[in-house]
């Protein structure tokens, strides 16, 4: 739908007056943010039209209106204006994004975590699998008699680790023993090679030598399957809890435990995939559960896949500051993924 010139001038300045305050916008608001060189009448009838047409509510009959949905989906696609931040912005990003690019699994966490604080909101940090990626080595370790640890280090950064319990007492010997099955029957292959025959072969591996062992074949085969998904972090997620629109604390539990479900992030991260769209409005695209509120994605290419960070946010926001930040961020990311120390080649946003 299309909006003459004036209708858009408008609505950008009702939805900034809203965003600024939250409360319903009257036409006297919008006079006095713009000189639009019309009357207050003229302008209230551009207001009932825009409300006819959708883009706005009246909470109340003697009330301003509000952007609606539609509103906040026109206002991102025609209206917003691009934002650069300033250096001391970028340079408070750049020193909270600082981490080491050795570890995959602890840097995307660090990068949820720090984009949450930085936009206030729920973060989300989507990492491709790297399918053709290779096992590096296993490392294990004894913790008691009965206990333990196994971790799995691919090329491509990415660490999973598992703990095991067995029934039998197991030995620092029987340890070295599992070290070396592991390493020498399953590093240097390809992730997506790696089948039940040789999950198999691992196994009789393992009951022949080291019969402690033999059950743990099936914690390998898990780890290697969770290496093999779409993976997601998540940053803030307790931040639902404190978005001054979310007044019903009901819809702020289920945000909440939908951020808290791998799951239900995943299937998140493939709706947006499909969509294409950078925002997601309200519940745009099959995405009722998240009604009210606004999912900032911004993609990026990381190993030649097509990674992204995304922040749950109210429709409330200022969305142009939020879209040059996880953009700006993203760019540190793939700076600090290629091992060039974050220096700021990033997009100047």
């Amino acid at each position: 739908m299309s909006l003459n010139d004036r209708k858009k001038r408008i609505l950008k300045a009702i939805i900034n007056a809203y965003i600024e305050t939250g409360e319903p916008v009257g036409s006297k608001t919008v006079l006095s943010r713009e000189n639009f060189g019309l009357s207050a009448a003229t302008v209230r009838n551009e207001m009932s039209d825009l409300e006819n047409e959708g883009f706005l509510i009246q909470p109340h009959t003697s009330a301003g209106r509000v952007p609606s949905s539609l509103g906040f989906r026109f206002y991102v696609e025609n209206v917003l204006t691009e934002r650069k931040l300033s250096e001391s912005e970028r340079a408070a990003i750049r020193d909270k994004i600082a981490a080491d690019c050795n570890r995959l699994d602890r840097f995307m966490h660090r990068v949820a975590s720090v984009t949450a604080e930085i936009t206030g909101c729920a973060a989300l940090s989507f990492i491709p699998a790297i399918r053709d990626s290779r096992i590096l080595m296993f490392e294990t370790a004894l913790v008691n008699r009965y206990v333990t640890a196994v971790v799995v280090i691919c090329e491509s950064g990415a660490v999973k680790s598992a703990v095991y319990r067995s029934e039998q007492e197991v030995t620092a010997k029987d340890v070295v023993t599992l070290s070396k099955i592991l390493n020498v029957n399953l590093t240097g292959i390809p992730l997506s090679e790696i089948g039940q025959i040789r999950i198999m072969l691992v196994k009789a591996e393992l009951t022949r030598h080291c019969p402690a062992f033999g059950r743990l074949s099936d914690v390998i085969r898990d780890m290697i399957a969770e290496l093999l998904e779409y993976d997601v972090a998540v940053g803030g997620e307790g931040k639902v809890f404190s978005f001054a629109d979310f007044q019903d604390i009901e819809k702020a539990r289920r945000i909440y435990a939908l951020l808290q479900s791998k799951e239900e992030l995943l299937r998140l991260g493939r709706l947006i995939e499909s969509s294409r769209q950078n925002v997601i409005i309200g519940g745009d695209e099959g995405l009722g559960q998240l009604d009210g509120v606004s999912i900032l994605a911004s993609p990026y290419l990381f190993g030649g896949r097509r990674a992204m960070l995304a922040a749950v946010a109210p429709l409330r926001i200022n969305y142009a500051r939020m879209i040059s930040s996880l953009e700006y961020i993203t760019s540190l990311i793939t700076n600090y993924m290629n091992c060039e120390g974050g220096s700021d080649g990033a997009r100047d946003r």
